[in-house]
């Protein structure tokens, strides 16, 4: 198992990489009309952001949303939250 101090030290530096990889593919699927060819990346992500980070579902919309708005891409949560669905 993971020390807590290392779990919080990854959530660091990965959570912003997941989300900002989760915010492109989403936005990319967005304007390609939501083809379905990138939900296997997303789902990926999203899977790692649960199992290494222990982020849930919520947490990951949020840190996504977030993160859209830093990187400028205009998100809704109804977007992520469509993208997330399994």
């Amino acid at each position: 198992m993971i020390a807590p101090d290392a779990s919080s030290d990854r959530r660091v530096w990965a959570e912003p990489l997941l989300a900002g990889i989760v915010v492109s593919l989403i936005a990319e699927a967005k304007d390609a009309g939501w083809s379905g060819r990138l939900e296997y990346v997303v789902e990926m992500c999203a899977q790692e952001m649960t199992s290494s980070l222990g982020m849930t579902r919520q947490e990951i919309v949020q840190a996504v949303l977030r993160w859209a708005g830093e990187l400028g891409e205009d998100l809704t949560r109804e977007d992520v939250e469509k993208a997330l669905a399994p």
